[in-house]
C-alpha cells in the first residue's frame, strides 16, 4: 500500500491546543515552551530515568529498523559508544542522491498536505522527542 493510501490521524487536531499557543507566545513575544527543558523526576515521574536507560540497553545489540523507510543497505553494527562498550546496532544506510531522490518524490504530497497537517506533523514530532527525553538523555551522554 502507498504510503499516502494509509488512513491518518488528525495531528493538528491533536496538537491544536499547543499550535494555537505557541502562535499566542510569539504574538507576545514571551518566553513559553509546552515541554520542561530540563529532564527532573517532578515533570517526567520518580522512574523516568531507569526507564529510559532500560529502553536503550534494550536496543544494544539490535538492528534499528526504520519501516518504509528508503535505504541503500544497512549501517554494519560496528560502532562504539564514546564511553568504550559496543553498541552493535545496525540501521538504514541511506546515500545523499537516494535522500534527495526520496525527498523530491515526498515533495507534492507534502506541499499538498497544507501548513495544517506539516504544523500537525512537526508538533507531533517535538511530541514524540519529548515523551522519549530520558532515553535521548542516556543515548547522549
Amino acid at each position: 500500500m502507498h504510503p499516502a493510501a494509509i488512513e491518518a490521524p488528525d495531528l493538528f487536531a491533536r496538537h491544536r491546543t499547543l499550535l494555537e499557543r505557541a502562535v499566542a507566545a510569539t504574538e507576545s513575544r514571551e518566553h513559553w515552551t509546552p515541554y520542561p527543558e530540563s529532564p527532573g523526576k517532578s515533570v517526567y515521574g520518580e522512574d523516568a530515568a531507569h526507564l529510559g536507560e532500560a529502553a536503550f540497553r534494550e536496543q544494544i545489540g539490535r538492528p534499528f529498523d526504520l519501516p518504509g523507510h528508503p535505504a541503500d543497505g544497512r549501517v554494519a553494527p560496528e560502532e562504539h559508544s564514546p564511553y568504550g562498550f559496543p553498541l552493535g546496532v545496525s540501521y538504514p544506510r541511506l546515500s545523499p542522491a537516494a535522500a534527495v531522490a526520496a525527498a523530491k518524490d515526498a515533495a507534492a504530497a507534502w506541499r499538498k498536505a497544507g501548513p495544517d497537517t506539516r504544523a500537525g506533523v512537526a508538533a507531533e514530532i517535538l511530541a514524540r522527542l519529548n515523551a522519549a527525553s530520558w532515553f535521548l538523555l542516556v543515548v547522549w551522554s
